[in-house]
């Protein structure tokens, strides 16, 4: 299991307020936890590495950062306006404001890496994703989050079964989409499936709306868990309230920049999810910009009004503001939350939520 968070929102954050300016961020959640709420619906509510717990104590298999930028996209246009293809002779060409994923990951534990705390310090994005990792092989390239064309994807959770999958999954994926992998985790093929289902024969540069997104990501998921489900059914639990041997837990945050969505999933159903939480507040309490302090509720570090702070979400493995436990909602087993940065208003004027739907409502 591993770790992370995302921020999406029509106003770009300093990542280091995102990734590492809190006590309780993304980078510190390698051994330290806070679980809210937990108690009052599943039984195992402390993060373990002995497997009693959904949640993994220690996370220190690598990390990676990720974020979205239009610098790509404005040289792009500089080039085609400079060879004259941008637009007709005489004109200049509107130059559209596209954002491309980028990532930043390393195989040290964050706090090891130098150049992490200075790079989250320089740059800032509308959407911004952090994780965590704990699994094997430990390598750069099997860091979260993972890129597919404009899509952005990580994971917290296992698949189960998903070796002995293998044989039967790679002939599914697009060609395409077997090129984005570069790993071996379950979670970078499972990338490759859902965009697979998503435009089989797309470079997925496009846009794709909600629904689009939300039926292959369902289908996706319906495939993983009929190939990986064993033969007899899923064994046991090994003692009362304990964890299954082998399941499927699938925890993830997907966005192309204009979208995004996270789900909260595990199979079978009395198997616990690992926690995710989300928060349409605690952005701005991140933000030092603005009044509040992601550590001490009563500070006033920012000097902007927090109600001016443009509308977004923040979802999360664990909250990461302390004294603001009623601004963060646990997401249900199964339940899939979807973003859109056009819903959202700049001066947080219309009190956004979320939508957040059944993914089974999609299959």
């Amino acid at each position: 299991m591993c770790r992370w968070v995302a921020y999406f929102s029509p106003q770009p954050i300093l990542l280091s307020d995102v990734i590492e300016r809190p006590k309780h961020s993304i980078i510190k959640q390698i051994d330290d936890h806070y679980l809210p709420e937990l108690e009052k619906h599943y039984a195992r509510d402390r993060a373990s590495d002995s497997g009693f717990s959904p949640n993994s104590l220690t996370n220190v298999d690598g990390f990676g950062i990720g974020w979205f930028s239009a610098v790509q996209a404005h040289y792009r246009h500089l080039s085609a306006a400079a060879s004259g293809t941008a637009g007709h002779a005489g004109h200049e060409a509107e130059e559209p404001q596209e954002w491309e994923p980028v990532t930043y990951k390393s195989a040290k534990p964050p706090l090891h890496d130098a150049n992490l705390v200075q790079l989250c310090g320089a740059i800032e994005s509308p959407v911004v994703f952090g994780h965590i990792r704990m699994g094997s092989p430990v390598t750069t390239v099997n860091c979260h989050p993972y890129i597919g064309g404009k899509f952005m994807l990580m994971h917290n959770g296992t698949i189960g079964g998903f070796f002995e999958a293998l044989p039967q999954l790679l002939p599914i994926l697009s060609t395409n989409a077997r090129k984005i992998i570069k790993g071996t985790t379950d979670a970078e093929h499972f990338l490759a499936l859902f965009l697979t289902f998503l435009d089989s024969d797309g470079d997925w540069m496009g846009s794709y709306s909600p629904d689009q997104v939300t039926k292959a990501l369902a289908r996706a998921v319906s495939t993983i868990v009929k190939m990986c489900t064993p033969p007899g059914g899923w064994p046991a639990p090994t003692k009362d309230d304990g964890p299954l041997s082998s399941h499927i837990s699938l925890n993830l945050a997907i966005s192309n920049g204009e979208h995004f969505y996270a789900l909260r999933f595990a199979c079978p159903e009395q198997q616990d999810p690992p926690s995710l939480y989300w928060s349409t507040t605690s952005g701005a309490t991140l933000d030092r910009r603005y009044e509040g302090h992601p550590d001490h509720p009563e500070k006033r570090d920012g000097k902007l009004p927090r109600e001016k702070h443009a509308e977004h979400v923040v979802v999360g493995s664990e909250p990461m503001t302390r004294g603001e436990d009623h601004a963060w909602h646990l997401l249900q087993n199964g339940d899939f939350l979807r973003a859109s940065a056009t819903d959202m208003a700049p001066g947080g004027d219309t009190k956004f939520k979320p939508d957040i739907v059944r993914l089974s409502d999609f299959e």
